[in-house]
């Protein structure tokens, strides 16, 4: 069961630390884009470079915004922390629809959490680091 939670926890962590990533990258490229339209366009340009300024704001916080609490859980399910089972359920049912990559974890999750041995394991881990 160990190595279920940490592959689990570990797959968590990538998958959506590539959502941070790709908030991230798209923030830069957006406003990248943005600024050089509002430079070659001049006064005309500004409303399309706003535009795009604020579209590529608001995608980055959205991919943040899912990438975040993933990698957290993610982590804390790779280090058997026993507050993560619990978040990693709700996050395994929360990548189900995400067809295929986010429903294989997403079953594979609910597969290793629900597992009569995981809840006793994490507790088990937390009395001997504690």
């Amino acid at each position: 069961m160990r190595t279920h939670l940490q592959v689990l926890g570990w797959l968590h962590f990538v998958t959506h630390i590539l959502y941070v990533v790709g908030g991230v990258t798209i923030l830069f490229l957006g406003s990248a884009i943005a600024a050089g339209i509002a430079a070659a366009g001049g006064h005309a340009a500004m409303p399309l470079a706003a535009i795009l300024a604020a579209s590529g704001w608001v995608i980055a916080a959205i991919l943040v915004g899912i990438g975040l609490p993933g990698t957290v859980i993610g982590w804390g399910l790779a280090q058997q922390a026993p507050w993560a089972r619990i978040p990693g359920i709700v996050l395994s049912i929360l990548c189900l629809p995400a067809v295929p990559i986010g429903t294989a974890l997403g079953v594979y999750g609910l597969i290793v959490l629900l597992h009569s041995q995981a809840e006793p394991h994490l507790v088990r881990r937390a009395i001997e680091s504690g």
